[in-house]
């Protein structure tokens, strides 16, 4: 999937709670490494592949990146 599409097909989650069983999903769908980021500590390092579940302190999902 391209970013474009995943962010058409996956941007209704954005303000519903975070889960293991979310970021499974995501990545069975898309393919891709799929990674949360916000309140927890992630990897500088840049893939340009990766996605990433942006979480606010709450566990919430507050949007996606890419890399």
């Amino acid at each position: 999937m391209t970013n474009e599409e995943i962010l058409a097909d996956f941007s209704q989650l954005v303000g519903t709670a975070y889960s293991e069983r979310v970021r499974l999903d995501i990545a069975q769908k898309t393919g891709r490494e799929v990674r949360r980021s916000g309140i927890f500590l992630v990897t500088q390092e840049h893939k340009a592949d990766r996605l990433n579940i942006r979480i606010n302190d709450d566990g919430i999902i507050s949007g996606f990146l890419f890399g």
